[in-house]
């Protein structure tokens, strides 16, 4: 285990036994406009490029972007 700060982290470089890995999932939550959404579906585009299994969820102003980068997407608000 190392040590950062007040909390500990399992290096699993160094483990001898089989260890169980979290699944990397990812939801990415987010409001605002246009401008205010785009960040975070490329964000959430990258991540998923990198193996990650992400879900976006915003405003549905989002959802036609979020296809445009293919990112999976869940509208969200009073507005859904």
């Amino acid at each position: 285990l190392k040590s950062f700060g007040s909390s500990r982290v399992h290096d699993f470089r160094f483990c001898h036994r089989p260890c169980k890995v979290m699944a990397r999932r990812i939801l990415i939550a987010f409001e605002g406009s246009r401008g205010d959404i785009q960040p975070y579906i490329v964000a959430a585009s990258t991540l998923s490029k990198s193996g990650y299994d992400v879900m976006a969820a915003g405003p549905c102003d989002g959802q036609a972007l979020a296809q445009e980068f293919q990112v999976p997407f869940t509208p969200i608000g009073p507005n859904s």
